[in-house]
C-alpha cells in the first residue's frame, strides 16, 4: 500500500527478503527503507544465516538500524526450516532458521 506523503511517495509496509547477507550494501538498504517508508509504516525483514561463520556481519544490519538511522527494531519469530542448499558448509540449524523482524520509525 502506497500513499503520498510530502510530496513523495512513500510506503506502509515494506519488505525486505534474504539481503541481510549483503554486508556491504547495509547502509544502502537502510537508507532506501529511511526514504521510501511512511512516518507509521513497517519494515519486515526475512533472512536466514546462509554463511554461519558471518552471522554477526548479519546482525550488524539490526545494530546499524537502530543506531544510526533511528529504527525501532524487533524479533518478531525465528522458525526451523529446511536448509536451503543441503550441503553448504557450517551449522545446518543456523542455515536452516528463517528469522523474521519487524522495522519501525522511532
Amino acid at each position: 500500500y502506497q500513499r503520498r506523503v510530502h510530496g513523495g511517495n512513500r510506503f506502509d509496509v515494506l519488505v525486505l527478503s534474504d539481503l541481510v547477507f549483503n554486508h556491504v550494501s547495509h547502509h544502502a538498504l537502510l537508507t532506501s527503507c529511511l526514504k521510501t517508508l511512511s512516518d507509521s509504516g513497517t519494515a519486515y525483514v526475512s533472512f536466514t544465516h546462509h554463511r554461519p561463520h558471518k552471522k554477526e556481519a548479519d546482525m550488524m544490519f539490526f545494530k546499524t538500524a537502530q543506531s544510526e538511522f533511528g529504527f525501532v527494531v524487533s524479533h518478531l519469530e525465528s522458525k526451523l526450516m529446511k536448509p536451503m542448499f543441503e550441503n553448504d558448509p557450517g551449522d545446518v540449524v543456523d542455515r536452516a532458521t528463517v528469522h523474521l523482524y519487524l522495522l519501525t520509525r522511532s
